[in-house]
């Protein structure tokens, strides 16, 4: 997932390359799910090394996928898999 250079912030969360807050988040809202950015602020810094880590990759997808999967209604699930060292989420 790529994000609008408009949408990177100084002070932020980065994954992959990715930069991101929470304030970023609302404005990428038209492109992204507000959601999933929203949850993904809330998760710790993945450091290069961690990116580059599968195991460490796959335990932060599923912490976001618990953060994502709370208090939605029912038959609303988000999955967070890792393909190629990238994570992907679907609902």
């Amino acid at each position: 997932m790529r994000v609008p250079r408009r949408c990177r912030s100084p002070r932020s969360t980065r994954l992959r390359g990715v930069t991101w807050n929470s304030s970023s988040a609302r404005s990428c809202r038209a492109r992204y799910d507000l959601h999933v950015l929203e949850q993904m602020v809330q998760l710790p810094e993945l450091s290069l090394t961690e990116q580059q880590d599968e195991v460490r990759l796959t335990q932060w997808g599923a912490q976001l996928e618990t953060l994502l999967n709370v208090n939605q209604p029912a038959g609303r699930v988000y999955r967070v898999s890792i393909q190629s060292g990238a994570i992907r989420i679907w609902s």
